[in-house]
């Protein structure tokens, strides 16, 4: 008799634990049920193909193959209630369109079973808040911000006012790319004073998070072993994190990106002459002492008022 008291009131406990775990749960606000926005979880080769697609650019229907298919499973598949299979076949079946249903209903968007264009305007805004996430913690303003050693960015840091180039009409040969506002102004009036004097410019590369620069480091380990960190910043120490730096090329190298020869291109001169004037400085000339010469990347450090 007494077991079963001490048995009862085990249970009465443990229920009532969970009770106060499931109202703590809604009471904060947290939305554990809704979890795809962590795309993070999707490999980065699939955001890069985004990025440099300009994000979704067409709806799809049952029966649609192609690389958009693949790149929206992967990203429902984040969330395993959602997607189960993970399959990356790039067929739209009925898997697909049952994961599809599942995450209209998550978002509270009209359900169809088809990437139509509100599925399509949302998946879109879940991969850009990736690339381009909005500050949510204040941070000094680090636009001189001195890295060394023992200097180094927040973790969690993500600056102020990131926008995407392409909405300022700069060109990019990066698809979608973020700078930060003030940044991005002279950016373009640079863009716009060069072409004036014949000379076309792009940009290649913007802000990355930490979790992006991670990716990178990883990718250029792995193919160049210790000599890749000559040429690229571990998280924490890359002035692309900053979102006030740019890497830059130009229509005589056909806009390819990262060329060790862009200094001795039209467009190199040009910036090695008059980038200052629009704030834009090179941050590894030949022979600095951090990273191999690289006359590509530029730098914002402000106008002088």
């Amino acid at each position: 008799m007494k077991n079963k008291k001490y048995l009862f009131l085990s249970l009465a406990l443990l229920i009532l634990i969970i009770a106060i775990l499931f109202s703590y749960n809604h009471a904060s606000g947290v939305d554990y049920k809704n979890i795809l926005g962590n795309i993070a979880s999707i490999d980065m080769s699939s955001l890069k193909s985004w990025q440099q697609n300009s994000g979704f650019n067409k709806n799809l229907t049952f029966g649609s193959k192609n690389n958009d298919v693949k790149l929206v499973q992967k990203a429902l598949s984040t969330d395993s209630k959602i997607y189960p299979e993970k399959i990356f076949s790039g067929y739209f079946g009925k898997y697909t369109r049952s994961a599809l249903i599942s995450f209209q209903k998550e978002n509270n968007i009209p359900v169809t079973g088809f990437f139509d264009e509100i599925t399509r305007l949302k998946m879109n805004e879940i991969f850009y808040n990736e690339l381009c996430p909005i500050q949510v913690k204040e941070y000094p303003d680090y636009i001189n911000f001195i890295f060394s050693k023992t200097n180094k960015l927040p973790d969690d840091f993500i600056p102020r006012d990131l926008q995407n180039v392409q909405y300022f009409n700069v060109r990019s040969a990066g698809g979608i790319i973020c700078l930060r506002s003030d940044a991005l102004e002279s950016l373009k009036n640079m863009f716009d004073g060069a072409k004036k004097e014949g000379v076309l410019l792009a940009v290649t590369s913007g802000f990355r998070k930490s979790s992006i620069q991670q990716w990178l480091v990883n990718y250029y380990f792995n193919i160049r072993g210790e000599e890749a960190l000559k040429s690229i910043a571990l998280p924490g120490y890359s002035e692309h994190q900053l979102g006030t730096t740019v890497d830059l090329t130009g229509s005589s190298i056909n806009y390819k990106s990262t060329q060790s020869n862009f200094g001795n291109t039209v467009e190199g001169n040009w910036l090695n002459n008059n980038a200052y004037k629009y704030g834009f400085f090179m941050s590894y000339p030949l022979g600095n002492s951090e990273y191999i010469f690289e006359p590509w990347h530029y730098r914002f450090l402000g106008l002088d008022k």
